[in-house]
């Protein structure tokens, strides 16, 4: 025992060696069916650590993508000019989303490109990402979100066929408010049939608050009686630059009182009367 060497300066060989002559002593004193179910046992809790270990990296790093992809209201809020900001994030989720790790976050940064586009009314390429989401998420709780804003930003587009048919999956899914976005852009698509259809659904949904009801009732029998909704004409975009502060030379000289008290006085003239300029 003298010569024993002390555990901290073994080899790994040699701590192998004493593992196995442990093992052999365990199998010789409680049979090798109980040395093997401890080894099963202790087997399993391995790979399950290494598992939930992978499994904390995957959220950490879906953590991280996400919060480095904020809501799109901050660019309102950030000191670099607005769209110099935003075209720089849509190539970073760009980036993120087609060339980044597969993780949990993937779905979000992809729907976070879509918002970036639709923040500037770009419905085309809003709608491209929304339906990259679904078609290559279908199961994620993104995939829920993606489909209306899809439909909104293919009814911004005027494919109101294509939009009337995600906001009846989105209905038939939980929430039948979209009924009405459905029966809506089926009008606009001049089918009235599927319209009458989409408000009747609504209109029957006895969990549907009573307001909502009388709504889809009240548009089922304007569809019924062939009064239409007549699509929107083309409108300009929304969302129009701020105007500029004005200088300080287009500023009026006077900006106090009323204009009756702002005017001129008559300015008094000397005893003698004006001056000569005639000697």
């Amino acid at each position: 025992m003298a010569d024993q060497k002390p555990e901290e300066h073994l080899s790994e060989h040699e701590i192998l060696d004493i593992i196995v002559e442990r093992a052999k002593g365990l199998a010789r004193q409680y049979g090798l069916h109980v040395l093997l179910g401890v080894g099963v046992v202790f087997l399993g809790l391995t790979i399950h650590r290494i598992y939930s270990a992978r499994q904390l990296e995957r959220k950490a790093t879906a953590r991280r993508a996400v919060s480095e992809m904020l809501d799109v209201s901050y660019l309102t809020l950030h000191s670099e000019p607005i769209e110099q900001r935003r075209l720089k994030d849509i190539q970073r989720a760009r980036d993120l989303a087609e060339n980044g790790p597969r993780t949990d976050a993937s779905p979000w940064i992809t729907l976070k490109l879509g918002n970036l586009h639709a923040y500037a009314e770009e419905w085309q390429q809003a709608a491209d990402a929304y339906g990259s989401v679904l078609q290559r998420y279908p199961d994620s709780a993104a995939a829920e979100v993606a489909r209306t804003a899809r439909a909104a930003a293919l009814e911004a587009l005027g494919r109101y066929g294509e939009a009337a048919t995600l906001y009846g999956e989105a209905a038939r899914t939980g929430l039948a408010l979209h009924y009405l976005d459905s029966g809506r852009c089926h009008e606009l698509a001049a089918d009235a049939a599927a319209a009458r259809g989409a408000y009747r659904a609504l209109a029957d949904n006895t969990d549907t608050p009573p307001e909502l009801r009388k709504l889809a009732q009240s548009r089922l029998d304007d569809v019924s009686a062939g009064r239409l909704l007549d699509p929107p004409p083309a409108l300009e975009p929304l969302r129009k630059p701020a105007p500029s502060a004005p200088t300080l030379s287009a500023l009026p000289q006077e900006t106090v009182g009323d204009a009756d008290e702002t005017e001129a006085e008559p300015v008094e003239q000397p005893a003698g009367g004006p001056a000569n300029e005639e000697d």
